[in-house]
């Protein structure tokens, strides 16, 4: 595996995401981000999961997912 660490447009924390270890990414050089939402979970401040309000399948995956054409 891969452990890309990253900005996004220059916020001030970065995130991190475990990649494939075969993926072509090199430091300083630009990637498109995508979040598979089956695959997403947000927290709040303490640490307690929020709980899914819609179904995955109301949600527009090409608002998520820049490549998509």
């Amino acid at each position: 595996n891969t452990v890309a660490y990253a900005s996004l447009n220059g916020e001030a924390e970065n995130f991190c995401a475990m990649l494939p270890g075969s993926v072509g990414i090199r430091a300083d050089v630009p990637v498109a981000t995508g979040i598979n939402a089956a695959d997403c979970h947000l927290f709040d401040e303490a640490g307690i999961a929020f709980e899914r309000r819609v179904e995955l399948t109301e949600i527009d995956m090409n608002v998520i997912n820049p490549t998509a054409a």
